[in-house]
C-alpha cells in the first residue's frame, strides 16, 4: 500500500490501481482513474470539505449520545456486571420522561402536517389554476406511494432531538417485469387479411411507477458547510453526507451495468473502505463511533461520501463554464472518486431541506430542545432512583445480632416460618436483647415532589403540557371552558413551532418536490379527483379520475405554507354559535356562505374530506339548450329505450 496524503489526512491508495485499467467514460474527458492527477485533485476537494464539516459536527457528538440515552427507558450494561447488585436493576432506570414530552410535541406535528395533503400550492396566474390544482393532487400520490410521511416525522423527530433533521427529496424510477399475451400471424396478400397463427407470451421490463421519495440523512452523517447555519444550508458552498453501502449494490450501479457511478471495478482491489467521516451505532451503550467498523464483513461494505458542491467547472476542469454549478460527487472509502456530474436539476438548489425549529438563525448545530432539558432528566433519574435504593435499604432487614446468643445460619434463613434457636449460653434469659432491629431514616421522602416540580419544568420547557397529553390537571369541578381554553393556550405554542418548521423545511421540500416532477416526469399519470378540489377539477374532467400529462403541470406556482394549526385548535361550539347567528339574521345570511362554514367547523372537528357529503346539484339548462343537447345524441328522453 502507498500512502499518499489527502488535505489533513491520510488515505491509504493500493498500488495495483496503477498496473490495471478498466474502460470508463468519464465526464468532460478527465482522466479520473484512481491515482490520476484529476482523480486526486476531486478527491483532495472532496475529503478537505468533508474533514471541515465533520470536525465541526462531530464536537456534538457527546451530547447528542446523552440525548438518545435520555429517550429510552433502559438499564445499563455495568449494572448487569455489578455483583452488589445482581438481579436488582433499578439504580440504572432512566425515567422516560423527555420521551414522553417528544412524543407529545410529534403528535402534534403530525396532526398539523400530515393532512389530506401534505403539500399544497397556489397558482401565480390564473392560467395556473389547474395546472396547480393537478400539482397538488400529483405530488400527493406520490408522497403516498414513497411514505413520505414516516421520513418527515424522522426529521421532526432529529431536529427535537439532535438540533436539526434533514431530508433529501430524490427522483426514483420503479421498474417491474410484466407479462404480455401477444397474437402471432401474417397479413394475407392473397385476401388482404389478418391470418392468426396463435399467441405468445412475452415479458419485457417497465416503467411502473416514478416520483419523488424522501429520503432521511442521519444528523451524525451530515457534512454541512459550518460557515451558513443549518436553516440555510441552500446559501453553503458545499452540503454532502456519508452512506453505508456494500461492493454488490455499487456493482449494480455501475457505469458497464447502465448505472450512473463509474470506477466501481477499482474498488474490488479495496475489499473495503471504511471512512473517516463516517459514525456507527453502537446498540449496547446507545452511542456512535467513528472507529468501530460496521457489522459484518462478508457483504464487503464500504462507506461513500456523496457531495454537493457549487463549482466554477472551469477551475476544475470540468468544463469550459464561468459561472457556478452545482456538482455531485462520490467517493468512496476516502479513496476513489466514483461520482462527478452535474446536478442537472431546474430549480437549481441543493435537493435537500432542513428543520431546526430551536435555532438561533446562526450556527450550523444549534442546541435541540432535547438537549435544552438534558441536564434536568438527569436530575429526574437521580432522585427517582436514590429513593428507590433508600426503600430497597429499608424494606430489607438490617439487624443488630449477638452472634454469641444467636445461631446465625438461622437467621439467614431467607424462608418464611424459620425458627431462629438460641445458643445454649442464651437459653432461660429472653429474647428481647437478642435481635434489634437497625432504625433506618428516609431521607429521600421528598424526592418524589422534586421530581414532579422538574418533570413539570420540563413540559413548560417543551411545550408538552399535560393536557395535550389528556391528562386535566386541577379540581374535580374543572369547566369545559377552562380545559377548552388550557388546551388553547397550550396549542398556540406548538403552533408556533410548527410554523417555524414549515417556513424552514415545508415550503423548501414542496417546491424541490415538485420543480422536480415538472422536470423528470416522463409519463402519464391518473390521479384520483379528492379534496378540496374534487368538484372543481370533476367540471373540468368530467369523471372521478383525471389524467395528468407532463405538459398539463408545466406551469408557475407557489407553496402554501401552513400556519402550524391541528383539526381541533379551534373551538367549535364558538364557530357553531356563528353559524346560528348567520342563519337566523337575513342579512349575515346573505353575506356569508353557511355551506362553507358548516364545512370549515367539520374540518376543524377532524373530517378528512367534507366533500364526500356534499350533494350534487342538478344542472338547470334551458329548452333550446336541452332540444340542441337531444339532436345531437347527448340527452334522450325519460322512458325512451338505449
Amino acid at each position: 500500500m502507498a500512502t499518499t496524503f489527502v488535505g489533513n489526512r491520510e488515505s491509504n491508495v493500493p498500488d495495483g490501481f496503477g498496473s490495471v485499467t478498466h474502460k470508463y467514460t468519464y465526464p468532460e474527458k478527465m482522466k479520473l482513474k484512481p491515482g490520476a492527477k484529476d482523480h486526486d485533485f476531486i478527491l483532495n476537494q472532496v475529503l478537505t470539505r468533508a474533514q471541515e464539516a465533520f470536525s465541526q459536527v462531530s464536537q456534538r457528538f457527546d451530547a447528542w449520545e446523552d440525548v438518545d440515552r435520555s429517550l429510552c427507558a433502559y438499564v445499563a450494561p455495568e449494572t448487569l456486571k455489578d455483583e452488589d447488585n445482581a438481579g436488582d436493576k433499578t439504580n440504572s432506570i432512566v425515567i422516560p420522561t423527555s420521551y414522553a414530552n417528544m412524543e407529545t410535541v410529534l403528535t402534534y406535528m403530525t396532526k398539523a402536517f400530515l393532512g389530506d395533503n401534505i403539500f399544497r400550492y397556489l397558482p401565480v396566474g390564473p392560467e395556473d389554476d389547474i395546472g396547480a390544482k393537478l400539482m397538488e393532487l400529483l405530488v400527493q400520490r406520490q408522497m403516498m406511494q414513497s411514505h413520505a410521511g414516516l421520513r418527515l416525522h424522522t426529521q421532526w423527530r432529529d431536529s427535537f432531538a439532535y438540533g436539526f433533521g434533514v431530508v433529501a427529496p430524490v427522483w426514483t424510477e420503479h421498474y417491474a417485469v410484466r407479462n404480455r399475451t401477444e397474437d402471432q400471424g401474417f397479413l394475407s396478400l392473397v385476401s388482404g387479411l389478418w391470418r392468426s397463427t396463435g399467441t405468445q407470451d412475452t415479458s419485457e421490463r417497465t416503467l411502473i411507477r416514478e416520483g419523488n421519495e424522501l429520503i432521511n440523512i442521519r444528523p451524525y452523517r451530515t457534512l454541512a458547510d459550518p460557515n451558513v447555519s443549518i436553516e440555510d444550508i441552500q446559501k453553503g458552498e458545499f452540503f454532502g453526507w456519508s452512506d453505508n453501502d456494500n461492493f454488490t449494490n455499487l456493482t449494480g450501479r455501475d457505469q458497464v451495468n447502465g448505472g450512473d457511478l463509474f470506477n466501481v471495478k477499482y474498488l474490488d482491489q479495496l475489499g473495503g473502505g471504511q471512512s473517516a467521516f463516517s459514525v456507527y451505532h453502537d446498540e449496547d451503550s446507545k452511542s456512535f463511533s467513528s472507529s468501530r467498523s460496521p457489522v459484518g464483513t462478508i457483504t464487503r461494505p464500504f462507506d461513500i461520501i456523496y457531495m454537493y458542491i457549487n463549482i466554477i467547472p472551469e477551475e476544475w476542469g470540468l468544463g469550459k463554464e464561468t459561472n457556478p454549478e452545482k456538482w455531485m460527487f462520490g467517493v468512496a472509502g476516502d479513496s476513489v472518486v466514483i461520482k462527478a456530474e452535474p446536478a442537472g436539476l431546474d430549480h437549481g438548489l441543493y435537493p435537500v431541506g432542513a428543520c431546526a425549529p430551536d435555532s438561533d438563525g446562526y450556527s450550523s448545530s444549534p442546541i435541540s430542545r432535547m438537549e435544552l432539558i438534558n441536564p434536568m432528566q438527569k436530575v429526574v433519574d437521580f432522585v427517582i432512583n436514590s429513593h428507590i435504593a433508600n426503600v430497597r435499604k429499608a424494606v430489607n432487614d438490617m439487624l443488630i445480632v449477638d452472634p454469641m446468643l444467636v445461631n446465625v445460619d438461622d437467621l439467614n434463613n431467607p424462608e418464611p416460618g424459620k425458627i431462629i434457636r438460641l445458643r445454649k449460653r442464651g437459653w432461660g434469659r429472653g429474647v428481647s436483647d437478642v435481635v434489634k432491629q437497625l432504625n433506618i431514616s428516609d431521607i429521600t421522602k421528598g424526592n418524589i415532589n422534586d421530581a414532579a416540580f422538574l418533570m413539570n419544568m420540563i413540559q413548560e420547557t417543551t411545550g408538552g403540557a399535560d393536557i395535550l397529553k389528556g391528562v386535566i390537571q386541577g379540581g374535580e369541578r374543572t369547566s369545559a371552558t377552562e380545559a377548552s381554553t388550557a388546551n388553547r393556550n397550550a396549542l398556540s405554542r406548538l403552533e408556533k413551532t410548527a410554523q417555524i418548521i414549515s417556513m424552514q423545511s415545508m415550503q423548501q421540500i414542496g417546491y424541490i418536490v415538485a420543480k422536480q416532477t415538472q422536470q423528470l416526469m416522463t409519463q402519464d399519470t391518473f390521479v384520483r379527483l379528492a379534496g378540496r378540489y374534487r368538484d372543481d377539477l370533476a367540471a373540468t374532467y368530467g369523471g372521478e379520475f383525471a389524467q395528468i400529462r407532463p405538459e398539463d403541470i408545466n406551469i408557475d406556482l407557489d407553496v402554501e405554507v401552513s400556519d402550524g394549526s391541528m383539526p381541533g385548535g379551534e373551538s367549535p361550539e364558538a364557530w357553531v354559535q356563528l353559524m346560528q347567528m348567520v342563519n337566523q339574521d337575513p342579512i349575515l345570511k346573505q353575506g356569508i356562505d353557511s355551506v362553507k362554514v358548516f364545512k370549515h367547523i367539520a374540518r376543524n372537528l377532524g373530517a378528512k374530506n367534507v366533500e364526500q357529503f356534499t350533494v350534487k346539484k342538478a344542472a338547470v339548462q334551458s329548452d333550446e339548450d336541452v332540444a340542441r343537447q337531444v339532436e345531437l345524441g347527448n340527452l334522450v328522453k325519460e322512458g325512451t329505450s338505449v
